[in-house]
């Protein structure tokens, strides 16, 4: 059965407008949560439609083993506000298989406040005080990073392997069992 959640609300720095995140109501087992996102997310195992409802493809990202994060299929307006949905994720994590993609998994992203305020220069890691971290399903997000593309602020984010396990768990950055395809 599900929990109701209700909107917990924590203020970024000194950011006048509060960071929105959907958050079950107790506890840390997040199943409830996991198994809606996937059902929320499952419609997208067709890429088409994910493309037709804004989202906006972005290169496969893999680690230095050849791990992928997979292709980022990301809603560019969603990732820069400050709100955190849950059946809403920003980036829709694809990866290569056959001639087509396969949907693997979610990534939450938050901008990262530096002083109460988004930062795009990678020069500022040290300078200044970072808002907290968010956290989801009892998990805080990793970060702050800097931007993986020129247009993307300094953020936090949460990868959720809902769809494919994966061997390191469900909220590792990279999944071992997938590469990136120079084909698709």
């Amino acid at each position: 059965m599900r929990r109701p959640m209700w909107a917990v609300v924590l203020w970024a720095g000194c950011d006048p407008a509060p960071v929105v995140i959907d958050e079950p109501t107790a506890g840390c087992d997040p199943e409830d949560d996991l198994a809606a996102v996937r059902a929320a997310t499952a419609r997208y195992a067709d890429v088409e439609l994910a493309r037709a409802d804004g989202y906006q493809a972005l290169p496969c990202e893999a680690d230095e083993t050849g791990a992928a994060m997979g292709w980022h299929y990301t809603r560019v307006q969603a990732s820069l506000d400050q709100r955190i949905e849950l059946l809403a994720p920003e980036i829709l994590l694809y990866m290569p298989e056959g001639d087509g993609l396969v949907l693997a998994g979610v990534e939450y992203v938050l901008p990262a406040l530096l002083d109460g305020e988004i930062t795009f220069d990678p020069s500022t890691r040290q300078q200044g005080e970072w808002a907290a971290p968010p956290e989801l399903f009892c998990q805080v997000f990793d970060g702050p990073m800097e931007g993986h593309t020129p247009l993307q602020p300094w953020h936090y984010d949460l990868h959720v392997w809902v769809h494919d396990e994966n061997p390191r768990g469900p909220f590792a950055q990279y999944h071992p069992g997938w590469r990136c395809s120079e084909t698709y």
